[in-house]
């Protein structure tokens, strides 16, 4: 193998090293294209439909947020803590909803009463 050949695998090899490096920092930017919102839900102040079945409320939560054009990428739903004593609509459940949506959504996952 003489000088030339030589170079020229050293060039590719670092052709695909700084090609790798770019994919790698170009992904960790994605990572920080979203965010977890919460929302505490209340007994019958929610906009979307109410069911005490988590599946069915995730999709209504999903559904809701798709007639705003928001996507919702992941959902979960917890209690988080008892519920508070019904004395109005207000009244917390005691569960969470929690949204993975991207930050341009930002705003209008909050207008709907979600917090970071």
């Amino acid at each position: 193998m003489n000088f030339k050949d030589k170079i020229n695998i050293w060039a590719k090899l670092s052709l695909i090293l700084i090609l790798g490096l770019f994919i790698t920092l170009s992904s960790c930017n994605k990572k920080n294209d979203y965010s977890w919102y919460s929302y505490d839900e209340t007994n019958c102040l929610d906009a979307w439909t109410f069911s005490s079945n988590n599946e069915t409320l995730k999709d209504n939560v999903v559904s809701y947020f798709k007639t705003r054009d928001i996507t919702v990428y992941d959902i979960e739903i917890f209690v988080s803590k008892d519920a508070e004593p019904l004395k109005d609509c207000a009244s917390k459940t005691g569960r969470v909803i929690k949204c993975k949506v991207k930050n341009r959504d930002a705003s209008s996952i909050k207008n709907a009463g979600f917090y970071e």
